[in-house]
């Protein structure tokens, strides 16, 4: 049987749990709407007891699923050679090591300077330049925020405002990068064809007004 564990929020929440969101350039997390989890000090026995689990019996012979957004098939597994090599390289790093990483900061720094060298740019911003990159980040970012501090109720669309600040005091840099990306989409949209782009203006002004007061509580 395999088996699968799924942690809420609020039960998150309950031990202070930090949601922490990929580097922008690591895409494929982004398109599985993954996040990092930080827990200090808990037993993983007693996070598995906050876990729902759903079990279900293992068949190969089923195809593969499809997952459909927005009316396009989208790949969740698409191929990264830049991640895999980053992957083989901190394996082959750890492997050579008899300490834990470093954290006094010349040490990181010399030994990312290192992995730099040898890895090179990664592919997204190697085929498409930095600011077409950023550019479907930020997309990838709304999707996040959509799922994960956004909730529906008969009247429309609501932000949590407590996850929202959550998101913005364990991830400060991304959260204040995206709302200047969003203060900048807002005026070039409105700048450009105001009927067309109102919906999208409405949506990037809502971000970024909720991303800086955000930030501005922590």
């Amino acid at each position: 049987m395999a088996r699968v564990f799924v942690l809420s929020l609020p039960a998150a929440n309950k031990y202070s749990a930090r949601i922490i969101f990929p580097p922008p350039f690591v895409e494929r997390l982004y398109i599985q709407r993954g996040i990092f989890l930080h827990l200090e000090a808990v037993a993983p026995s007693t996070i598995r007891q906050e876990c729902t689990e759903v079990e279900f019996p293992i068949d190969p012979s089923f195809p593969p699923f499809t997952v459909i957004r927005n009316g396009c098939h989208v790949e969740m597994l698409p191929e990264d050679p830049w991640l895999k090599k980053a992957v083989d390289w901190a394996r082959r790093w750890a492997k050579g090591q008899q300490r834990d990483f470093p954290i006094n900061q010349s040490e990181v720094t010399k030994i990312i300077g290192a992995a730099e060298l040898e890895l090179g740019f990664p592919d997204a911003i190697r085929r498409g330049g930095c600011e077409i990159q950023l550019a479907s980040w930020v997309d990838y970012f709304s999707d996040m925020l959509y799922w994960l501090a956004i909730f529906v109720e008969e009247e429309g669309e609501y932000i949590d405002r407590d996850v929202l600040k959550d998101i913005a005091r364990n991830n400060p840099s991304l959260v204040k990068f995206a709302a200047n990306i969003y203060d900048t989409l807002g005026k070039k949209e409105r700048n450009i064809d105001r009927k067309i782009a109102c919906n999208h203006f409405k949506l990037a002004n809502l971000l970024h007004q909720s991303l800086t007061e955000s930030l501005n509580q922590i």
